[in-house]
C-alpha cells in the first residue's frame, strides 16, 4: 500500500537488505512545485562542509548510492559514485580517478567497507575513509578504530555525513559517531 501512495505521488521505494544484518527502507518523493511560505531561504551564517573536494561514494544499493551522492553534491563536494567496490578499486589502480575522500556502505557483496578501505589504502595509504552501515558489530567498529576508519549508521547519513566527511578531511580523530 506505501509503494502504489508513493508511486501515486511520483515518488519511489527502495529496499536495501541483508539477512541477518538488516533492512532499509529508503521513500523518495518529488519536491513540491508550488511553496506556500515562499521559497527557503539558507541562513546567511551556514556554512557548507564541503570546498570541492574529490569524494569518492561507493554503494551497491541503486537508491542510496543517488540519494548519497545528491546529498554530498548539495553540501560541496566533487562526488564520484560507485556501484560496487571492484569499480572503485579499477578507476584508483588504473590512475583514472583521485580522491580526497572515500565513503562506502559497510554491507555489499563480495566484499565489506572495511575490506574495501584496507585495498584502498594499500594505494593511498593517507586517504580518509567513512563507512557507513545500518548495523555495525563491536569486532567491526574496533577493526574500523584501529585503522582509524570512521564508522557511521547510514540512518543518520543526512543529519551526520557531510560535517563527518568534512572532519575526515581535515583530519580530526575518528569518533564513534
Amino acid at each position: 500500500m506505501l509503494e502504489s501512495i508513493v508511486t501515486a505521488h511520483g515518488g519511489a521505494v527502495g529496499v536495501d537488505s541483508t539477512p541477518g544484518v538488516g533492512t532499509d527502507f529508503v521513500v523518495y518523493l518529488p519536491a513540491s512545485e508550488s511553496r506556500k511560505a515562499g521559497p527557503a531561504t539558507a541562513p546567511a551564517n551556514l556554512t557548507m562542509p564541503g570546498r570541492g573536494e574529490r569524494a569518492a561514494y561507493v554503494d551497491h544499493a541503486e537508491v542510496v548510492l543517488l540519494r548519497v551522492e545528491r546529498l554530498l553534491d548539495r553540501a560541496g563536494f566533487d562526488v564520484t559514485a560507485f556501484s560496487s567496490p571492484e569499480a572503485l578499486l579499477d578507476a584508483v589502480r588504473g590512475g583514472v580517478a583521485c580522491f580526497d575522500l572515500l565513503i562506502t556502505d559497510h554491507s555489499m557483496p563480495g566484499m565489506t567497507g572495511l575490506d574495501l578501505a584496507r585495498e584502498v589504502r594499500v594505494l593511498c595509504p593517507e586517504l580518509p575513509v567513512v563507512v557507513s552501515s545500518g548495523f555495525v558489530s563491536e569486532e567491526s567498529r574496533a577493526a574500523a578504530d584501529e585503522s582509524g576508519v570512521r564508522v557511521f549508521h547510514k540512518e543518520n547519513s543526512y543529519e551526520e555525513l557531510p560535517s563527518l566527511a568534512a572532519r575526515a578531511l581535515a583530519g580530526a580523530a575518528p569518533s564513534r559517531a
